[in-house]
């Protein structure tokens, strides 16, 4: 999914069922991707959202 932040478009996914919240957040030069197998078995009891950090994956770069 995409959205615009800022005016940059961001790359995220939610997944999950009702439960506690987890926020992904990858490393400098990585991007969400990374977390696939572990989102998917913490999806099972959890509410999931991973993203692209700008520049990063499928979010856009900033100018600066």
């Amino acid at each position: 999914m995409q959205i615009v932040v800022n005016n940059l478009m961001a790359n995220y996914l939610v997944a999950g069922q009702p439960g506690a919240t987890i926020l992904m957040l990858h490393g400098w030069n990585s991007n969400q991707e990374v977390f696939r197998p572990l989102a998917s078995n913490l999806a099972k009891n959890n509410r999931i959202i991973s993203l692209d950090l700008p520049g990063m994956g499928k979010s856009q770069a900033p100018a600066e």
